[in-house]
């Protein structure tokens, strides 16, 4: 009869083979579907360990809880190891391990500083979250943002919950992610952003952004900070836009 050590070493083979076989191919987020097959992958575990020691609740806790620490010492492991697609690119440990990090940054509010320190230390290209990289080369961003630059990532998934209370049926130009969804999107819009339609728009811009600028220096004005004020800026540039 198997020890519960020996099942445990099981339990915690089959956590990493699961990583490998399914969470790295396929990247599930479904969460509900994540927890039936992870009960699912541990419930012949639970079976063996519940003779051994003699109470199902403690074997279910012994079995789930050797099976999630070894699903996320094996992730760990490898979003660390060089065999990462985003191995050559530096940044900080915990970034390349997790985003819970960078969330927090997110959180209060000043990744914007925070991103600059890091590019200050790292370079143009910084690895930021375990997927994740930060570029401030401008000769990339043709590459990343051109027209047969990359395809946007899951972040525009959030956004796209975010800006529409329906969100299967949201088609938002700027969230689609699909790219021959987006193509046939865009089509209407083609002609407005060529180079003679943009033409006339120029006046227009610069009649906006010249308003833009004499409200904030009004603002500033009418302070008795002399050294600075603070704005909401996505306030004024949303009015802007």
């Amino acid at each position: 009869m198997a020890s519960v050590t020996q099942v445990l070493l099981l339990d915690g083979t089959i956590a990493i083979a699961s990583h490998y076989l399914w969470f790295k191919p396929y990247e599930p987020t479904s969460y509900s579907y994540i927890a039936f097959v992870a009960l699912l992958l541990v419930s012949p575990i639970i079976r063996l360990l519940q003779p051994l020691v003699y109470s199902l609740t403690r074997a279910i806790a012994l079995a789930v809880t050797t099976y999630v620490l070894a699903l996320l010492g094996s992730v760990a492991v490898y979003r660390l190891s060089p065999f990462h697609p985003l191995a050559a690119y530096p940044g900080p440990l915990v970034c390349k391990v997790t985003n819970l990090w960078t969330a927090y940054i997110a959180s209060t509010g000043k990744s914007h500083w925070y991103y600059e320190k890091l590019h200050e230390k790292y370079g143009k290209v910084v690895r930021i979250g375990p997927n994740q990289i930060s570029v401030t080369d401008k000769a990339l961003f043709p590459l990343i943002l051109g027209a047969q630059g990359m395809p946007k990532g899951p972040v525009w998934e959030a956004r796209r919950l975010v800006t529409s209370r329906k969100a299967k049926g949201h088609r938002s130009l700027h969230a689609v992610r699909d790219l021959k969804l987006h193509a046939e999107l865009r089509k209407p819009w083609n002609k407005a952003f060529g180079r003679e339609p943009l033409k006339d728009y120029e006046s227009v811009v610069l009649e906006t952004s010249a308003t833009l600028l004499e409200r904030l220096r009004s603002l500033y004005a009418a302070s008795e900070a002399k050294q600075g004020i603070v704005v909401d800026a996505a306030k004024w540039l949303s009015s802007y836009s």
